[in-house]
């Protein structure tokens, strides 16, 4: 049967045969027509033949399937290319999304996509439009993390979050290329997190570390320097102070438990030398003061207006020599000894007094001589001395011995 259709767009005539052999209506076109009404005219199940190619790609545009045999196109209707179109995505589905690779949760929204897709082709006009949905399906379909990809996903956020941490204790980490390491080297999620626990936790070891040494090491700092302001404070050298430099490494090498121990233990060493420096001092000006009141009182002791003239240089020469045992003696007690000895030998000098004493007593006694001696001369004469009484009284009158020899003799 052959029939001619017009058409506005068209521009040649429209041959067709129908082979009734053919289980479908075989059409053969041999001029550029409207495709959808050529296919149309002869119903879905037919098979239309050409080897036009610009009608190919008319069809083409028109939603249709062309399988090429050399140069032949057969053209499959819209529904059937449909069916086609949803198995080869259906195909390309399960050769490329294999539910191993994925999470329940990330398949099943493949299995969305899939699903969304399938439903879209349905509602398509046009090959163009499948193409389309095929495209946007695929490209859904690559949004969706696999397990690697979630794992992947997973160690990155892992590292930025330890990286966050690092940053936070504003420390350099050692060993930091390492801790990233094992956060990526792990197997599963689980691995993950133990990695990043540990991690977390060496790098908070080094940081506790950093700030106990910082910590430490300005303890130290303030316990040299409160040593030193303590040593000047007491006017105690470095010198003074048997092991000072011991005590300044004990120090130095303290924990944060026993600093103020070493330190009290520096202090109590320059306390004793502070301490012994003070008695001595004390012990020197005791001696001095007690040196002072020594020669002070041994000045006053006697007056030299209490000598005669030979005495009086006695007496300073004893106070000399009494000054200076006083000046040699190394304490108190060879002070009061040495003043006492001193005293002593003072004692010894004969004062004016102590000579006139002496000097009245031999007196009175060579008058009571001199008067015996008249007295028994008289008597041996056996002769009444006229002037006896006067002789006696002129004795006893006498004020020395040398006068009282003169009278004697006269």
């Amino acid at each position: 049967k052959c029939a001619s259709v017009k058409d506005d767009r068209l521009f040649s005539a429209v041959f067709v045969q129908r082979i009734l052999s053919y289980p479908y209506n075989v059409i053969k076109i041999y001029g550029i027509v409207d495709a959808a009404k050529t296919i149309d005219n002869f119903g879905e199940d037919s098979i239309v033949v050409t080897t036009n190619a610009d009608f190919a790609d008319q069809l083409s545009n028109e939603g249709f399937l062309l399988e090429d045999n050399n140069g032949v196109w057969s053209i499959i209707p819209l529904s059937e290319t449909k069916s086609l179109r949803i198995a080869e995505l259906e195909e390309y589905f399960a050769n490329t999304y294999l539910e191993a690779d994925y999470s329940t949760n990330n398949y099943d929204i493949l299995l969305a996509f899939l699903k969304s897709a399938k439903y879209d082709i349905s509602l398509c006009q046009d090959n163009n439009e499948i193409d389309e949905v095929i495209l946007s399906t695929k490209n859904s379909f690559a949004t969706i993390n696999t397990l690697e990809d979630d794992l992947n996903e997973y160690k990155l956020n892992a590292v930025n979050e330890f990286n966050v941490y690092v940053e936070a204790l504003n420390e350099d980490i050692a060993d930091y290329a390492n801790e990233v390491a094992a956060i990526n080297n792990a197997l599963d999620e689980a691995a993950v997190d133990t990695a990043l626990a540990s991690a977390k936790a060496k790098a908070k070891d080094i940081a506790d570390e950093k700030a106990a040494k910082a910590e430490l090491d300005k303890l130290v700092e303030k316990a040299l320097a409160d040593l030193e302001t303590y040593r000047t404070e007491l006017g105690v050298e470095k010198a003074e102070v048997e092991g000072y430099a011991d005590l300044v490494k004990a120090i130095e090498d303290s924990n944060k438990d026993n600093v103020a121990t070493n330190l009290g233990a520096a202090k109590a060493k320059v306390k004793a030398v502070a301490d012994e420096k003070k008695a001595q001092a004390e012990a020197a000006q005791a001696l001095l003061d007690a040196k002072e009141a020594a020669k002070t009182e041994l000045s006053l002791y006697k007056s030299k207006e209490l000598y005669r003239a030979i005495e009086q240089v006695e007496l300073a020469n004893a106070i000399e020599a009494g000054n200076n045992a006083i000046d040699a003696a190394t304490n108190v007690s060879d002070v009061n000894t040495a003043l006492l000895d001193a005293k002593a030998v003072i004692d010894q000098i004969k004062t004016n007094a102590q000579y006139e004493a002496e000097e009245a007593l031999a007196l009175k006694e060579a008058k009571e001589a001199a008067v015996l001696e008249l007295t028994n001369y008289a008597t041996s004469l056996n002769e009444d001395i006229v002037d006896y009484e006067d002789l006696v009284a002129l004795l006893n009158s006498s004020n020395s011995s040398f006068l009282l020899k003169c009278l004697w003799v006269y």
